[in-house]
């Protein structure tokens, strides 16, 4: 990933050149910017390209695979989530207009021919939060499915600096997966929660691994709340006569025990509590919980073992 701090229309005009020069080029904006922003962006590749643009949230997505070399990102970061296509076959440069960057970072996006314009010392703390949790599910993960691990869990973090958060990312595997950022894309919960989100993702864990320490797990009656699909209740009732994950997590207790409560600890540093997140935290735990009523990966879990009703 290329992190630019200044002169970002120029840097658009060198890319542009460097990746795309004649070829199709195609700006994706919504309502957070000015015609005055969508402007310096066509003067600044004006000549350089064919040049399209369109409003990200009411695009035909279909289209972005018509020849189009370089795609340039002006919209705001819950935009962003909602697109429907693969970018990793394009060349990508994204304009930070809200400050909120993790989404930009993951992995499979961060590489060497996408771009990313930032203001300088502007911190986006989702990063560290959503770091903290994903690390650790990815750790459960690698023992449920792999019986090993080779997630490093650091919790040495102190002072957040542009420069720390967005290292934060660095290292991690392309196969490494953001489950929070796809929770929260696909049950329509803003960025901006995403810190309340892991920390009620990491509660929900922490209440697991103590329901199985204690042998205290509670069912959701599958029946009831799956009635309206088969393939959901087979595969509840499949979960329940598999006993990987509460033998996994008997067996290694200790250990889980101690960085999920790290991991919890860590991320409510980071965790402000605004009037908002009081007033919206119901709907967000309802959404929550049918997005893992609907999944099938490990957070799966927090629903048929009824966390949600704690």
């Amino acid at each position: 990933m290329n992190i630019i701090y200044k002169n970002f229309y120029e840097e658009l005009n060198i890319s542009v050149k460097k990746y795309a020069k004649y070829q199709k080029v195609l700006l994706l904006y919504d309502d957070c910017v000015t015609n005055s922003e969508i402007n310096s962006v066509e003067s600044a590749v004006k000549g350089e390209c064919v040049f399209n643009k369109a409003d990200i949230n009411k695009f035909d997505y279909t289209l972005v695979y018509d020849g189009y070399k370089m795609l340039i990102f002006l919209c705001g970061v819950d935009s962003f989530l909602k697109i429907k296509f693969d970018i990793s076959e394009f060349v990508n440069f994204f304009f930070c207009v809200d400050n909120n960057q993790l989404p930009y970072l993951i992995p499979k996006i961060k590489n060497a021919h996408n771009y990313l314009c930032l203001e300088y010392n502007k911190i986006d703390v989702n990063i560290i939060t959503s770091v903290y949790f994903n690390k650790f599910y990815k750790y459960l993960c690698d023992i449920f499915y792999n019986q090993n691990s080779r997630i490093e869990l650091d919790f040495s973090l102190s002072e957040i600096t542009q420069s720390k958060a967005l290292a934060f990312t660095d290292g991690l595997d392309t196969n490494f997966d953001f489950v929070d950022l796809d929770l929260i894309k696909n049950a329509n919960i803003e960025y901006k929660y995403l810190p309340l989100v892991d920390y009620l993702l990491i509660s929900a864990f922490q209440i697991i691994i103590s329901a199985i320490r204690t042998h205290t797990l509670n069912l959701v009656d599958i029946y009831k709340s799956c009635r309206e699909d088969e393939n959901k209740i087979e595969q509840f009732y499949a979960m329940t006569k598999n006993a990987v994950l509460p033998n996994i997590i008997e067996i290694n207790y200790n250990i889980l025990s101690i960085a999920c409560e790290k991991t919890k600890t860590r991320i409510k540093e980071y965790l402000v509590l605004s009037l908002d997140c009081y007033e919206n935290i119901d709907s967000i735990i309802n959404k929550m919980k049918d997005y893992c009523k609907h999944t099938n990966n490990l957070l799966s879990y927090l629903y048929l073992y009824n966390i949600f009703s704690y």
